[in-house]
């Protein structure tokens, strides 16, 4: 009996002993688990979280891009509507003048020629157009391309004109007898184009081009303007009359515009780019002083700026086309 009750109680203590061995088990089991549930959960969370932040920043950066590129579109389309309204600033306020000195004014040498006698002016004020009458210069005070043209006649065979710029900074000159008149070359902020006999050329500043001195009876080809005059806003241009000798008679007759063909025009252009098409030019036009304004960095390669309006509109649109 007393081996049985001893029997029991070891066997006991044997199954006690495998519970507290499986329970240390299952324990360390569980134990292991949440590590690894946590190790889990720490990894997941830090991949996410880089995740978020790589997105975070591909966004930021593509919003940034697509800012950028906004914001440079905006800049253009104002560059644009500024252009646009600028180029119909000046389409709806041109400036032109026509005017002549009476056949019985003579000048000396050193003069300057006054053109008194105003027959045409639209875009001037009456203080702008007295000064002009008054000291011989008018002063150029909207920026953009002017064309201003001078015809004079002489008795005199060795009479030179000359048309300066701000008191004599800068000329073109020609003479009676066809001869160019030496001069320097003219330049504006770092720039020179060049032109060809009476021919203008685009310019960033505005553009002087084209006195024709002629004789009383016979016209000439006038061969001098080889380089463009440059003209900024507030410039003042002036014709000055010079002599070798003595005093001579100069007349200025009445301005008038006589139209030009314009296929005869671009025919003696491709024929004979010099001395023809400076002939046409000229007997294009009487004696007298004519300018006029036709906005900014406007190119035209003929005196008759209708056709090179007309031109420059149709390449326009044949581009936005």
């Amino acid at each position: 009996m007393m081996l049985m009750r001893e029997i029991r109680k070891n066997n006991l203590l044997n199954t006690n002993l495998v519970l507290e061995i499986l329970e240390s088990k299952i324990n360390n089991s569980i134990t292991q688990f949440e590590e690894r549930v946590i190790q889990f959960k720490n990894r997941t969370h830090v991949d996410l979280e880089n995740k978020l932040k790589a997105e975070e920043v591909m966004q930021n950066k593509s919003l940034s891009n697509a800012y950028s590129m906004v914001e440079t579109q905006i800049y253009n389309l104002e560059n644009t509507i500024n252009f646009t309204l600028n180029r119909l600033d000046f389409i709806s306020s041109p400036v032109a003048v026509t005017a002549c000195v009476g056949s019985s004014r003579t000048y000396s040498s050193g003069a300057v020629v006054l053109f008194t006698e105003i027959f045409a002016v639209n875009g001037l004020s009456s203080s702008e157009m007295s000064t002009f009458k008054s000291g011989g210069k008018f002063r150029c005070t909207k920026p953009g391309l002017y064309f201003i043209s001078t015809h004079l006649t002489s008795s005199a065979p060795d009479g030179i004109a000359d048309l300066y710029k701000n008191n004599r900074g800068s000329r073109c000159s020609t003479s009676t007898t066809g001869r160019d008149v030496p001069q320097a070359p003219i330049q504006d902020q770092g720039q020179q184009d060049v032109a060809t006999r009476n021919v203008g050329v685009q310019a960033d500043n505005n553009v002087v081009n084209g006195e024709d001195f002629m004789q009383e009876t016979t016209p000439i080809s006038c061969n001098y303007n080889n380089d463009p005059l440059f003209v900024l806003s507030n410039n003042e241009i002036e014709l000055f009359v010079f002599q070798d000798n003595n005093i001579h008679r100069y007349d200025v007759w009445k301005l008038g515009y006589s139209p030009i063909c314009t296929a005869d025009l671009d025919e003696a252009f491709q024929l004979h780019p010099d001395r023809e098409t400076a002939t046409l030019l000229t007997n294009g036009f009487k004696y007298g002083f004519k300018l006029q304004y036709e906005g900014p960095r406007l190119p035209f390669e003929t005196k008759n700026l209708k056709s090179v309006i007309e031109n420059h509109r149709a390449s326009s649109e044949k581009v936005e086309n």
